[in-house]
């Protein structure tokens, strides 16, 4: 044979040749462009192309949802949460207006009241309306059939006054959680907000007998925050400030689908209970006795997807 004696060496290709066209996913084709670039192990360059194609499609589950759309909104305190009275708020009520409940007992039975509301950023009067880019953002209005959250931010400012003194400590408590459904009758009644003043003591020192806990059997405490502020004689007035960033589940869709009749729905009535994630603010005696007037304030900053628009 002519080619006898000779030695050929076939080169090994450690990355696919991907056609060129329009038919080409561009972003799979430059992650094997760069392991030319930068030489991989075959198994590590196509294992990432599945993670490019995973986002790939991931993005085009997401947009069935509609486009991403956002709000910013605040709440001050017109009640401060107290040892007996804790505060809730449901994170993933997207609608304007969202309601703050505060817990009560009466006779036996504890209960809730509204505490003031959400409102968004709105409109100036001192200033044009095409120079408010905020206020046009707020403009967006969830789908009062189904919408999916995305993601939010809690921003919390706390003021307390009196603060040189000997006092004991204030203490408070940020927790997100999850009412689990129990539907056997006669057991415990542990729903919010309607039982909202059975959370007492939730802030109360572990000696107190009266100190109250969370149980897995009822409760998913997916977050919990404890804020403690000593008291300082040098230092009349204290001030804290937190965020509690918040990313929703892939599959976490909410279909209230509100109707106009019967009247008055609204979201915690919509929505199964073990479904709606709850924001639980709780506080000792002392902490309630030095805040300042309205000096608990929240800032929402919320992202989520529905059929209705675009982000303004």
């Amino acid at each position: 044979m002519a080619n006898a004696g000779r030695n050929f060496k076939t080169k090994s290709k450690a990355v696919a040749n991907l056609p060129n066209g329009p038919s080409t996913n561009k972003a799979v084709k430059r992650v094997y462009a760069q392991s030319k670039s930068r030489p991989k192990t075959k198994v590590d360059t196509n294992k990432q192309a599945i993670m490019t194609l995973s986002r790939q499609v991931k993005s085009l589950q997401n947009q069935r949802y509609g486009e991403i759309q956002s709000c910013i909104d605040s709440w001050y305190a017109t009640d401060i949460p107290s040892q007996a009275s804790p505060l809730c708020f449901a994170i993933n009520d997207f609608y304007n207006n969202t309601p703050v409940y505060k817990g009560t007992l009466a006779a036996g039975v504890p209960g809730f009241t509204l505490s003031n509301t959400f409102s968004r950023i709105s409109y100036q009067s001192d200033m044009n309306d095409n120079y408010e880019w905020v206020a046009r953002l707020n403009t967006d209005q969830v789908s009062s059939v189904e919408y999916k959250p995305v993601s939010t931010r809690l921003d919390f400012e706390m003021r307390f006054n009196n603060m040189n003194s000997n006092d004991y400590p204030v203490e408070l408590r940020v927790t997100l959680l999850r009412v689990k459904p129990i539907s056997l009758e006669g057991s415990v009644d542990c729903t919010l907000p309607s039982r909202l003043g059975a959370y007492r003591n939730l802030c109360s020192e572990a000696t107190d007998i009266r100190t109250n806990y969370f149980t897995p059997r009822l409760h998913e405490v997916i977050y919990d925050k404890k804020i403690k502020v000593q008291t300082d004689n040098d230092r009349v007035k204290r001030q804290v400030a937190f965020s509690i960033p918040y990313t929703f589940k892939t599959n976490h869709v909410l279909k209230p689908d509100f109707t106009t009749l019967p009247a008055g729905q609204i979201f915690i009535n919509s929505i199964p209970q073990n479904e709606i994630i709850w924001c639980m603010i709780s506080a000792n005696d002392q902490a309630f006795n030095k805040f300042e007037g309205n000096g608990l304030k929240i800032r929402r900053l919320l992202k989520w997807r529905d059929r209705n628009g675009i982000e303004g």
